[in-house]
């Protein structure tokens, strides 16, 4: 048995079985085809890991300051505790309104900028919402204006800003507020609370007393009405709302109302209101406060709050002595202080800071500071406004960091300016002051120990030496010119075409962002590479015929072809193709609706003219 056994293996060795005459020579294509598709899944993986990382979230070092800019937020990290966060707003030289909806982060240790790149940013906006929770920022509503300020689009969106992962998410919920900008909006508990705003339209301005609260637990909305005999604020925008943990106040504030027909007039409001709060929403109510003397005089817009140990910090604001034929109006820059409990003002008694402290920020930013003694304001004294004047800032021929006599101690008279706290500063950037029709936006950036009061730090100087007003010195013939335009013009002239609105919401989405410098080769390949992306609602088809030599060029060059020349580089020219094509479609999808929602109502009431710069004024201080 186990000899036969030896003989069978011993036949079998010698005379092995036959195999098919093309086995051998399939066998050895199929392990060579097998190793071209590997190397073709992992090119293929590669350059869409490579397209992946152009979208992907960044983080980077900014090496301009943000450009000036109002209407935009700052807020405090509540993740980081020495962190500010600053998002959108818009910059109006005289001619042209920019627009932006970049996130910046200020760290304050290392007073350092940096910029946060993302894919799925809301559009570009200003007047906004955005307030902080544990880990996440929410943003509600905003206005965009065209470059031109012929369009004025307001949102009702709702975005999230996860702290931890810098990724915009746009939420979609049933409910929400009707679209607005220059309203207000707290955190309280685990309740957003939104009041007010304003909805602008070239027909008729629409002011919002409403109230609505949003739940963070359930991301939910709610509406708080309230019966025709309760008490509460009149309409209203760019308020000032706060809380100290139990109840909301709100104070001041602005309106347009029709004082003739075709003319309207702001009114200031300086009345201040609790809002009474409850989780049970039928047990919220309003309540109007006492007048207090000690009331800051004039009325004044642009007013801006932060709080801070149950005292609310007020700074600057503009007051203004409007009449038929002009507004002669005046910036401050003082700071006041309300407390909460006992409804009480008086101005911040700010002492002098130290000569040390002046020379450390000084040699840091290679700035001297003026060492001339700040005015200091008690109780007891009378408040008088502080005037702006011309002569008191830098011109062209004197810049800012080469005088010293014109570095200020104390920021200078503004209004709409950004305040943020962190930690026991306050924090100012930027804000707006006024010469005549002339209207100047900054970008620096100043913080005090509220505490102490110990006196201003200047951080970031602004160099308003490249803030030249581009509009004319006197606007009333430009806008008699324009009234007459609108008049003569046609209802045709006056409603732009859809897809030109699609087409500038488009342009100004794609280059809000500011642009860190790069190589000419680099701007090149950039070039290049944007021409051959896949525009919105393109068909495949129509992508593929309008990129062929592209595709075929580039599989040519770095090798990717398998196979001779002709049908092959076509082949494997358009699967590349088509790939990038499927990649970049959910980029194209959340751009396009973004700018859908937006063109169809700019298409209905976009016109020729021009807003005129009372507009553009009355604009800033809602």
């Amino acid at each position: 048995m186990g000899k036969r056994d030896k003989r069978k293996k011993a036949a079998s060795s010698k005379n092995p079985p036959k195999s098919h005459p093309n086995q051998t020579k399939f066998s050895a294509r199929r392990r060579v085809d097998n190793d071209d598709e590997e190397d073709i899944d992992a090119i293929l993986a590669a350059f869409k890991k490579v397209e992946e990382a152009r979208f992907q979230v960044t983080e980077e070092k900014s090496t301009p300051l943000p450009s000036r800019r109002h209407a935009c937020q700052l807020v405090a990290n509540p993740l980081v505790s020495a962190e500010l966060i600053l998002f959108g707003g818009e910059f109006f030289d005289g001619q042209k309104v920019s627009m932006f909806n970049e996130i910046y982060k200020y760290n304050i240790d290392k007073k350092e900028w940096r910029r946060v790149s993302s894919p799925n940013a809301p559009a570009p906006r200003s007047g906004h919402q955005l307030v902080a929770t544990h880990s996440k920022l929410f943003l509600f509503g905003g206005e965009f204006v065209s470059p031109n300020q012929s369009t004025f689009y307001h949102y009702k969106d709702m975005w999230t800003f996860d702290l931890a992962t810098n990724q915009w998410e746009k939420l979609e919920m049933k409910n929400m507020p009707s679209a607005r900008s220059g309203h207000r909006m707290v955190t309280w508990k685990h309740y957003l609370v939104l009041y007010g705003g304003f909805y602008d339209t070239y027909k008729e301005t629409r002011y919002f007393d409403d109230l609505h609260l949003f739940d963070t637990t359930t991301y939910t909305w709610h509406r708080k009405d309230f019966s025709p005999i309760d008490i509460r604020p009149s309409a209203r925008s760019g308020f000032q709302f706060f809380t100290n943990g139990t109840d909301i106040v709100l104070y001041g504030g602005y309106c347009k109302t029709l004082v003739k027909a075709n003319k309207t007039r702001g009114t200031v409001f300086n009345d201040t209101w609790t809002l009474k709060m409850s989780t049970e929403p039928s047990l919220i109510k309003w309540e109007r406060r006492k007048k207090p003397q000690s009331l800051p005089s004039p009325p004044r817009s642009g007013f801006t709050a932060v709080m801070y140990k149950n005292k609310a910090f007020f700074f600057g604001g503009v007051s203004d002595d409007e009449s038929d034929e002009s507004i002669d109006s005046v910036c401050h820059d003082d700071l006041f202080v309300y407390t909460v409990d006992g409804n009480k003002w008086h101005p911040a008694s700010i002492r002098q800071a130290s000569d040390g402290r002046k020379s450390k920020a000084a040699n840091k930013y290679g700035i001297h500071v003026a060492s001339s003694e700040p005015d200091l304001v008690t109780e007891e004294h009378e408040y008088t406004a502080s005037p702006i004047f011309p002569n008191a800032f830098p011109t062209q021929s004197a810049p800012l960091t080469q005088v010293d006599s014109l570095t200020p101690s104390k920021p200078s008279p503004r209004f709409s300016t950004m305040l943020a706290v962190a930690q026991n500063r306050m924090y100012l950037f930027g804000g707006i002051y006024e010469i005549g029709d002339k209207e100047f936006t900054l970008n620096d950036l100043w913080s005090i120990n509220l505490d102490k009061l110990d006196g201003w730090e200047c951080i970031m100087t602004d160099d308003t030496a490249q803030s030249a007003w581009k509009g004319d010195d006197n606007d009333d013939d430009d806008d008699d010119d324009d009234d007459q335009g609108d008049s003569e013009s046609s209802e045709e002239d006056q409603e732009s075409d859809h897809d030109e609105s699609k087409k500038e919401l488009l342009e100004t989405h794609n280059t809000s962002q500011e642009v860190f410098p790069l190589t000419p080769q680099e701007l090149e390949q950039r070039a290049e590479q944007e021409e051959n992306d896949p525009k919105p609602e393109e068909p495949l088809g129509k992508y593929w015929e309008r990129t062929t030599l592209y595709w075929q060029k580039l599989v040519h060059e770095e090798g990717r072809l398998h196979g001779p020349l002709g049908k092959a580089l076509r082949r494997d020219a358009f699967e590349v193709a088509r790939e990038r094509f499927n990649d970049m479609q959910p980029q194209l999808v959340v751009l396009k609706q973004q700018v859908d929602e937006a063109a169809e109502i700019i298409s209905q009431r976009k016109k020729a003219a021009d807003v005129t710069t009372e507009r553009m004024s009355s604009r800033s201080r809602r």
